[in-house]
């Protein structure tokens, strides 16, 4: 069931992206990636549930980061991504 959410496009494309980019807010995510601010949002939504990301809050900004899990997942994603490319 988790590799389900896990596998999707959105979530592989922002879990590469931030251990790319370290932290990251909503709207540079969506602007880089080319995708819509709702994605985002639901996508980090679930990847939070998976304890794959955590809220960073400073004052009015709103930073992604990932866990420790989500960065071992993230290098995993990356380095497929980068075998198949």
């Amino acid at each position: 069931m988790i590799i389900k959410y896990l596998l999707t496009p959105t979530n592989t494309k922002i879990l590469i992206f931030l251990i790319d980019n370290n932290a990251s807010n909503y709207t540079h995510i969506n602007k880089k990636l080319d995708v819509t601010f709702s994605a985002v949002v639901k996508s980090i939504n679930k990847l939070r549930e998976l304890k794959l990301t955590e809220l960073e809050h400073t004052g009015r900004i709103t930073k992604v980061n990932l866990t420790s899990k989500g960065v071992m997942i993230a290098n995993h994603l990356k380095e497929i991504y980068e075998a198949i490319k």
